[in-house]
């Protein structure tokens, strides 16, 4: 099995495990790649902070899901206009 081979298949026992589809087999074959490479478990935890905050960007979207769509578009603060052309001074 070949580098690339190998990673894909580690992302997809993470991904397996992250939405709790593993196999009892490939549990075993994503325990036996964590033992070898402990980096992976750096890798696990980064996904799932990744799903939960995906999950509470969902959650508080849902949650104001009933308000009009004008009162979630927050207005953009643009910079006063410059004029190319130097302003006058004024006489007296």
């Amino acid at each position: 099995m070949n580098e690339s081979t190998g990673r894909r298949e580690i992302e997809s026992l993470i991904q397996g495990y992250l939405e709790e589809s593993l196999t009892e087999d490939e549990s075993h074959r994503l325990l036996a790649s964590l033992r070898r490479d402990s980096s992976l478990v750096t890798t696990i935890l980064e996904n799932l902070r990744t799903d939960c905050l995906i999950r509470a960007v969902v959650s508080d979207y849902a949650a104001v899901e009933d308000v009009d769509q004008e009162e979630k578009i927050l207005p953009i603060p643009r910079p006063p206009e410059i004029s190319p052309v130097p302003a006058r001074p004024v006489e007296d």
